[in-house]
């Protein structure tokens, strides 16, 4: 349990609280976790601070704005390179998922292009 500090627990419970922000269709129910989860995890846990980048990018791309998504996505899919986690592309492809509802914005289409390029098979090896 040495790992469980502010950063892990801002970042679960983001995540379980990510459920009620869709649930009242508010982002902020949410977003302040998980973005202090992502400011405050160090460099020695990059996977958690992917985790909560990526969850943090699917709700706002399911309830907020679409174009400030994007740019969290963008930002960890960068993360994500090197990880090598199924995990991590579990939730990238539920990133593109929620996407793609907002396809016709050309830097969503961009983003949705980007995970699949980045969770192919291919991309792995």
């Amino acid at each position: 349990m040495c790992y469980y500090d502010t950063a892990e627990h801002l970042g679960s419970t983001g995540k379980a609280l990510a459920i009620a922000a869709e649930t009242f269709d508010s982002v902020e129910v949410a977003a302040p976790r998980l973005t202090d989860a992502i400011n405050l995890h160090s460099s020695e846990y990059p996977r958690s601070h992917t985790f909560s980048q990526i969850r943090l990018a699917t709700l706002t791309m399911k309830i907020g704005d679409p174009r400030q998504a994007v740019e969290i996505g963008m930002d960890s899919l960068t993360h994500s390179r090197g990880l090598y986690s199924t995990r991590i592309a579990t939730e990238l492809r539920g990133l593109a998922t929620a996407a793609s509802r907002h396809r016709r914005i050309s830097e969503v289409r961009e983003l949705r292009e980007a995970i699949a390029t980045t969770t192919s098979p291919r991309s792995s090896s």
